[in-house]
Order: structure tokens, then C-alpha cells, then sequence
């Protein structure tokens, strides 16, 4: 009996340290993985805050404090939710305002679990990216991302695209892309504002363009059209158009193939210019020209009748004159009369 209850209680031992030889290797395994965690979150772009059911901070990383600028005593596991938030409105951080509301509201929105998104000021300037979620039982995170450069470019390209669309007013000029893949147009404001079409309810499409073209011009635009498709050229085209409203327009269109880097064709982009001034500046430069041509060709004509019906008369003077000049029938008698006849003859026949 004695032998059984010592092998027994040697079983017992063995298997209390096989289960601490077990726990200590779970603990490891867990420091080990709280380390990589820690590595990751410190490593990342994104400042990163987490706060568990009962509003008090479970995590954090130091890209937080640096985007934030928050007093590393105040960043400690267990701070409570409202400290934070009553450092911020202190700070100003949240508006002018009575410090007790603004705390309280931003309290109750986290308890109620409403998602959160908002920029806010950084130091140096910085634009920050802030986003809160909630977390399946309880609590919540929030990241905190710089977005300073993607904000200048986007307030640049948000400028550039103003310039562009008043530049594409003043000249009456409208793009527009023809995606292959999808087989859809994406137009400017300014190519609606030309065919006189309402964007929300205008389908822009290659039968759509060639309904609006003016009867007559139909057969030459289909061709223009059928020969890029064939060659996969950039194309110059002038046509009219008919707007919904029967006014008729003149439009130039440009347009050019897209290809990718491996040589596929990938989309077609264009400009459609309202032209109708132009043409109608060039129509009636035309027509003063030909008013000016006919014109010179009436007074060419006035002139050479002119000249027959005067030259008729001139033709007998000259012959009188010269009659008498030389004394066919007989000596005039009078010097000065001869001075007279020969002024006479001399200027008639200039």
C-alpha cells in the first residue's frame, strides 16, 4: 500500500511540474508575443489608442504621443477616458466651449459606441487623420493618422481641377475618356454645357454623340469615327451639333488613343470645342470678302465701259484735230489756233 500511494504521489508531482513546466512556457510564449506586439504597434505610421468597457486606457503606441503631443504621464495603462479628453478641451483641442459640456459629450458619444471621424490639428502644423470605432464587448479604438501631405496635394488637385473646369468655361472647351474595359465615358461639366445636356440625365454614349450630330454632317463624322477605330490614329474633326432646343452649334473635336506600358490599348480621350463664333466670324469674313471682290469686279467693269464710251468720242476729236493740225484743207491762218490744235491733240491722246 505504501508503494502505491508513493507511485501515486509520484504521478501527482510529475504531473503538477509537467503543468507549471507548461504555464511557464505559456507565459513566455505570451511575453514573447506581447513584445512583437509592442514592436509592431511603436513601428507603425499610425498612432494607435485603446480604451476597454470601462473607458479606462488598455494600450497605446509612442507614434500617438508624438502626433498628439500628449504629456506621457498623463499616457499611463488604467488612465481614464475623461482625463484625456478634459486635457484636450483644456488645450482647446475641441472648440470653444464650456470644458464640463464638451467632456461630457464626448463621454456619452463613446458610450453610446458612435463611430468617430475628424481631422485635427497636430503640431508643426500637421493635419491628423483621427478615427474611432467601437470593439466587440466593450470599448473602444481610435487611430491617428497624418494626412498633412495628402491634404496639400488633394487642395492642390482640388485648385488645379477649378483652374481646369474655369478654363474649360472660357473656352468653350469639354473633355472626355472612353474607358475600353468598361466600355464607360467620363465627361466635364463643360462637355455637357456644350451639347446643351443635363449631366444627371444625359447617357453619354458613341450612339448618344452621333444622334446629337446635325443630319448633314452624320456620314462624315461616322467616317472619322470608323477610321480611328481601324488605325488607332488621333483624329481632327469639325461638325454641328442640335441641342435639345433646335439651336445648332459648331463643334471641333480632337481626340487620341490611351495605351498602357505593354502596348494595349486601354481608353480614348478628347475635347469637344464650341466653335460656333469663330465660325460664324469666319463666315462673315467670307462673305466681306466676296461683297469686296464683287465690288472691285463692278467698278473693273464701270471702268472699261467707261473708258469705250469715252474713248468713242475722243477718237473723232483726235482725228478732227489732227486734220486741222496738219492743214488738209488749207491753212488755218492763226498761230494760236495751231497752239490750241496741237494742246488738243496732245491731250486726247493721253
Amino acid at each position: 500500500e505504501y508503494e502505491v500511494a508513493a507511485i501515486e504521489l509520484i504521478g501527482l508531482l510529475a504531473s503538477f511540474g509537467w503543468r507549471f513546466h507548461s504555464v511557464a512556457k505559456l507565459n513566455r510564449r505570451l511575453t514573447d508575443q506581447t513584445t512583437i506586439s509592442r514592436l509592431v504597434l511603436d513601428n507603425v505610421d499610425q498612432g494607435f489608442i485603446l480604451f476597454n468597457r470601462d473607458l479606462n486606457l488598455v494600450a497605446f503606441n509612442d507614434r500617438f504621443i508624438e502626433l498628439i503631443d500628449f504629456p506621457r504621464d498623463l499616457t499611463r495603462v488604467g488612465a481614464s477616458f475623461e482625463s484625456f479628453i478634459r486635457f484636450a478641451a483644456e488645450r482647446g483641442e475641441l472648440g470653444q466651449g464650456d470644458v464640463e459640456t464638451m467632456v461630457r459629450r464626448q463621454i456619452d458619444a463613446v458610450t453610446r459606441c458612435v463611430p468617430r471621424n475628424f481631422l485635427r490639428p497636430g503640431k508643426n502644423g500637421r493635419t491628423i487623420d483621427v478615427r474611432g470605432k467601437p470593439i466587440p464587448g466593450g470599448g473602444f479604438v481610435t487611430t491617428f493618422t497624418e494626412v498633412t501631405e495628402q491634404m496639400r496635394v488633394e487642395d492642390a488637385l482640388r485648385v488645379s481641377e477649378q483652374q481646369l473646369s474655369e478654363a474649360q468655361r472660357i473656352g468653350d472647351i469639354g473633355h472626355w475618356r472612353y474607358l475600353i474595359g468598361t466600355h464607360n465615358f467620363k465627361c466635364s461639366e463643360a462637355f455637357y454645357r456644350i451639347y446643351g445636356r443635363d449631366p444627371a440625365e444625359f447617357a453619354v454614349s458613341f450612339e448618344a454623340i452621333a444622334n446629337a450630330v446635325h443630319p448633314d454632317d452624320q456620314v462624315h463624322v461616322s467616317a472619322v469615327r470608323k477610321q480611328v477605330g481601324k488605325r488607332k490614329e488621333a483624329y481632327r474633326c469639325d461638325f454641328r451639333i442640335v441641342r435639345p432646343d433646335g439651336e445648332v452649334r459648331f463643334v471641333r473635336g480632337e481626340g487620341r488613343p490611351e495605351f498602357d506600358e505593354e502596348g494595349q490599348l486601354v481608353s480614348f480621350f478628347g475635347v469637344n470645342q464650341d466653335i460656333t463664333e469663330q465660325k460664324q466670324i469666319e463666315e462673315e469674313l467670307l462673305r466681306e470678302r466676296t461683297r469686296a471682290e464683287l465690288a472691285n469686279l463692278a467698278k473693273s467693269e464701270f471702268m472699261a465701259n467707261m473708258s469705250h464710251e469715252i474713248r468713242t468720242p475722243l477718237n473723232a476729236i483726235i482725228g478732227f484735230a489732227d486734220i486741222i493740225r496738219h492743214e488738209v484743207f488749207g491753212p488755218v491762218g492763226n498761230d494760236k489756233c495751231g497752239e490750241y490744235i496741237g494742246d488738243i491733240h496732245a491731250n486726247a491722246e493721253h
